[in-house]
């Protein structure tokens, strides 16, 4: 016995690219499996042999991952297809027996063949069911076009995130639910899975935080004692001046993210009144990001504004600027600060009567 093609069977099987570019040939370019022994791909001879056909035997292959048409087109194309028994004639040509070597036999595949070549095609079918298999498995699309998610949102708002998703995953259906900030995803699940995954990374509860706007002065006498004793000390290094009070001071809370904004007003009568006009202070600010680990909270263009009243007269708003002379004094301080978390930050100095404007931020 003697084969005549042992190194195709071995190269294919050894070459996974060259193989799975076969497979998508066989199941995709229209062979006709289930006819395909007509195929001109197919090689007939396999073996030449002396007259011996009783030696011929019979055996099958019941297929597990594929439909035995499939694996037995597949399988002619990679290996001979008849057996021959005779002998060659004076001219050279064959002159014998030819007998299908694989046929579909019910469910399974029938093989009709000497012993050793039964033994290389039962091989041949079975590593050829398995790879198949595990090729229509990598190929096959998704079955369930239909599948349905609702996404809750907690900070991002609805139609943002329907446009992220639109823009970013193919194949997914987004409807966007304002009244319940929710979104509808439909779809094959590996899409809807990428969907919510990405609205997972990006849907993050801002951080958020309460501000301290202070005022602190000089005291005669005794000192403010809810001030904390390292600012007054810190204060005290600064002027000379002992004893601090507190002149006013007002809260702010916000939440951090790169487009929103801190605004507050308050009345601080300590620092200036005449009539029923107060001094007020106006803090504005754009929190844009904060660092968990080091707690320090970043104010982007932050513009704090200190606005007293002044007296007026007639000869006064001749001879003074027109900002004074209206009955105010405006004072700007426009900067970029970074606020570690329960800490003291001295901003500035109000005019030049040791008032200063101190801040304070706790995360919530």
């Amino acid at each position: 016995m003697k084969l005549v093609y042992p190194a195709l069977f071995s190269l294919l099987f050894t070459s996974a690219p060259a193989f799975r570019q076969q497979l998508y040939r066989v199941q995709r370019e229209g062979v006709n499996l289930q006819e395909s022994h007509q195929s001109p791909r197919e090689k007939e001879q396999l073996y030449l042999f002396e007259n011996r056909s009783e030696l011929l035997g019979f055996d099958s292959y019941m297929p597990k991952h594929v439909n035995p048409s499939q694996l037995l087109g597949a399988g002619k194309l990679l290996t001979e297809t008849r057996v021959i028994v005779g002998v060659p004639d004076g001219s050279g040509e064959l002159d014998g027996d030819k007998r299908e070597r694989m046929f579909l036999f019910g469910p399974a595949i029938g093989i009709q063949d000497f012993e050793a070549g039964r033994i290389e095609a039962l091989k041949l079918l079975s590593n050829l069911d398995a790879r198949m298999g595990e090729f229509e498995a990598e190929t096959e699309p998704e079955q369930d076009s239909d599948f349905v998610e609702v996404l809750r949102l907690r900070s991002l708002d609805v139609f943002t995130a329907q446009q992220l998703i639109e823009r970013i995953i193919c194949d997914v259906q987004v409807e966007a639910v304002s009244e319940s900030r929710s979104l509808i995803l439909r779809g094959f699940p590996q899409r809807v899975a990428d969907a919510r995954g990405l609205i997972e990374r990006t849907d993050r509860v801002a951080p958020q935080f309460t501000l301290t706007c202070m005022v602190v002065g000089p005291a005669e006498g005794e000192g403010d004692p809810t001030l904390p004793a390292d600012l007054v000390q810190g204060l005290t290094a600064l002027t000379g001046v002992p004893q601090f009070r507190r002149l006013g001071s007002l809260l702010a809370r916000g939440s951090v993210s790169g487009t929103s904004k801190l605004s507050v007003t308050g009345q601080f009568p300590n620092l200036g009144q005449i009539g029923d006009r107060s001094a007020s202070i106006t803090l504005q600010a754009s929190p844009n990001a904060y660092d968990e680990g080091t707690q320090t909270l970043s104010l982007k263009s932050c513009v704090m504004g200190v606005k007293r009243p002044v007296p007026t007269s007639l000869d006064s708003q001749r001879t003074m600027p027109q900002s004074i002379a209206a009955g105010w004094s405006n004072e700007l301080l426009e900067t970029d600060l970074s606020l570690v978390a329960s800490e003291y930050t001295v901003v500035g100095a109000l005019g030049s009567d040791q008032v200063f404007l101190v801040l304070r931020f706790t995360a919530n």
